[in-house]
């Protein structure tokens, strides 16, 4: 293995987890609500819930891509049908790492997060992406149940709109007077 293969690796995964991070926080920025609701399921008693919801959802998308697959053999018409279903997808699972993050930030108290609490939310990725850099331990094992965890808390705050009004608080700032 050369030394220009290792750095260019090297650079790849770093990329990819400044882009998860970035992705989280636009997430967090168009649907707060969502966002901290989900964290806010995850601080609850719905975590086996969450991941119960989560592995069924999978199940299920996978299943409808399959069959996509398979009936259409690879078809134009394939890609256009799933498009948005895969844009749907990534934009619940960075919603759901952003709950996990804003979890994870909120339990790393910080005094600069008076009128900036979406700092918590950075803190929280930039921890989440560090323990996601492990090799085969964040690769396989924590990647993986934090976006579990947070796909299933995001399809439950899917359905309770009665507290996303509250949950909004958690990421924007409070006017200044």
């Amino acid at each position: 293995m050369t030394t220009g293969l290792v750095w260019g690796m090297t650079l790849i995964i770093v990329g990819f987890l400044l882009s998860l991070g970035a992705l989280q926080l636009l997430t967090a920025a168009v649907f707060p609500g969502l966002v901290g609701q989900a964290s806010r399921n995850l601080r609850g008693e719905s975590i086996g819930k969450s991941l119960a919801l989560a592995g069924a959802s999978l199940f299920i998308g996978l299943v409808v891509v399959v069959t996509l697959m398979v009936l259409g053999g690879g078809a134009g018409w394939v890609k256009v049908l799933l498009s948005p279903l895969v844009v749907v997808l990534v934009v619940l699972l960075a919603a759901g790492l952003g709950a996990v993050s804003l979890g994870i930030g909120a339990r790393l108290p910080s005094p600069d997060d008076a009128g900036r609490p979406w700092r918590r939310l950075v803190r929280g990725a930039v921890t989440s992406e560090l323990a996601y850099a492990v090799p085969v331990v964040g690769w396989f094992f924590v990647l993986p149940l934090s976006a579990l965890l947070g796909l299933g808390a995001t399809f439950i705050a899917l359905f309770q709109r009665d507290g996303r009004r509250d949950a909004v608080s958690e990421l924007r700032p409070e006017p200044v007077a």
